[in-house]
């Protein structure tokens, strides 16, 4: 599981560089190293809950939800099967 967290959290690096970068680039925001770097951490620190919500809720789900696809896929495709040909 530890693995899995690791994952999550660093889908959010690319995120957490764009709002710092767009504070930096287009409102001009200028803070000291010390600064950037407690809020690198803090930002970070702070998807742990929902990286955790997460794979709380993947682990409870059942197995057919997780498919790929999900159930949306699955019930369009049965719509689908299930309409009528029109050569009646």
């Amino acid at each position: 599981m530890a693995g899995k967290t690791m994952t999550g959290m660093v889908i959010v690096v690319p995120a957490i560089a764009a709002v710092l970068a767009a504070g930096a680039l287009v409102n001009h925001v200028t803070l000291a190293p010390g600064r950037w770097i407690s809020i690198i951490i803090l930002l970070w620190a702070g998807t742990i809950p929902f990286t955790l919500f997460g794979l709380g809720n993947g682990y409870s789900a059942p197995t057919r939800c997780t498919a790929t696809g999900g159930p949306a896929a699955r019930h369009e495709r049965r719509s689908r099967d299930d309409a009528p040909s029109g050569t009646g």
